[in-house]
């Protein structure tokens, strides 16, 4: 192996090894994941137009009102992306690529049912 190619590695190790102790202090690494989705969801939504900020999304989330009606739009994709990670967690990925391509296309409303 190259030299330069074995000091890329070892840095992305130890890169690594540190996200791994820090992910360990976190009290509930869902928390945070859940926090990014949302935001992420909002800032995905906005490349599209929508009209909706990460405290829309909260208040709608929390109270169950608020908010311009855009807001909506972002709660689906929100789920859609918790949903993800919910199945990244509980799925055995390296199988589920073995597998190949999906037959179909799904409809992400589907899965938010």
């Amino acid at each position: 192996m190259a030299p330069n190619l074995v000091a890329k590695l070892s840095s992305a190790n130890l890169a690594l090894g540190r996200l791994d102790g820090a992910a360990l202090t976190l009290p509930d690494p869902d928390l945070f994941v859940g926090m990014y989705v949302r935001q992420e969801a909002v800032l995905s939504s906005q490349i599209e137009g929508t009209q909706a900020s990460l405290d829309d999304l909260l208040q709608l989330e929390l109270w169950g009102e608020g908010g311009p009606p855009d807001v909506a739009e972002v709660v689906n994709i929100a789920k859609l992306g918790r949903r993800a990670w919910f199945d990244a967690q509980h799925r055995d990925l390296r199988s589920a690529a073995a597998r190949g391509p999906a037959k179909r296309a799904v409809e992400p409303r589907a899965l938010l049912a």
